[in-house]
């Protein structure tokens, strides 16, 4: 019976550092503060796996900032990076694949990384400002750069 017991002790060690893992990571700042300017960034390795398409994966890199002047409040900063770096990357690569939505998604694995490895396939950078957005897509491998600049007032 002991033996039992230090054995279900011992397998569940990874579940309780895991746990414990999350309760850092929660307790951790997403925004660093860079001179004048709010700055979230980050790396990830992606994967896609679709039925019919060869496997995908590539490293991210995604970068936002927006100054510190309090033209955009932390917590939208943070809910407009988390929206831009994720549902546009999601949009983006479901499009390229011609896939629905929830194929695509059940399809889709992000893992985060604490720091790159070598030079990431993909960066992601947006800057914000208290005019509007601009959203920047580079692909390190083709030099290839995409940007996309809005206002926060609706087109007319």
């Amino acid at each position: 019976m002991k033996m039992v017991l230090v054995v279900g002790l011992v397998l569940s060690i990874p579940s309780i550092l895991n746990a414990q893992d999350w309760r850092e990571e929660l307790r951790a700042d997403l925004v660093v503060h860079i001179d004048d300017k709010m700055v979230i960034e980050g790396y990830s390795m992606e994967r896609v796996n679709l039925p019919g398409y060869a496997p995908v994966q590539f490293q991210l890199k995604y970068h936002m900032e927006t100054p510190h002047d309090g033209a955009i409040s932390r917590d939208n900063f943070v809910a407009f990076s988390t929206f831009m770096g994720v549902t546009v990357l999601q949009i983006m690569l479901a499009a390229e694949f011609n896939v629905t939505a929830a194929e695509f998604l059940a399809a889709y694995e992000s893992e985060d990384l604490d720091a790159p490895i070598g030079t990431p396939d993909l960066e992601i950078n947006v800057f914000m400002t208290g005019e509007g957005f601009q959203m920047e897509i580079r692909n390190t491998l083709t030099n290839e750069v995409s940007r996309v600049t809005e206002t926060w007032e609706p087109n007319p």
